[in-house]
């Protein structure tokens, strides 16, 4: 099914609002994964270009960009594993979903 065909079969079988169903997992992933993400690679960027004059060096950025990925990928799994399960609990019978 293409984009709108799904849509407008979840519409039908499950309501508007099912649209919307594992979107509080997603934000909470988001935010886990993305605000590490940038919240180490900015701090760490700001640290180092503190005594010098201009930015700190390409290969520099690269590294923490690296250590930014890695630490928000780590700290963000937990709310992933979140999101899949909330957007797969519709698949379940009725009795078996976890809400």
């Amino acid at each position: 099914m293409r984009m709108m065909g799904m849509a407008m079969h979840v519409i039908r079988t499950d309501g508007f609002l099912a649209l919307y169903n594992g979107l509080s997992a997603s934000l909470c992933r988001q935010m886990t994964y993305s605000l590490t993400r940038f919240g180490i690679y900015e701090s760490a960027k700001n640290h180092l270009g503190k005594g010098k004059q201009g930015p700190p060096p390409f290969y520099q950025k690269v590294l923490l960009g690296a250590a930014g990925g890695f630490a928000g990928g780590f700290v963000g799994t937990p709310a992933d594993m979140v999101n899949v399960r909330m957007q797969n609990d519709m698949k379940q019978p009725p009795a078996q979903r976890r809400k």
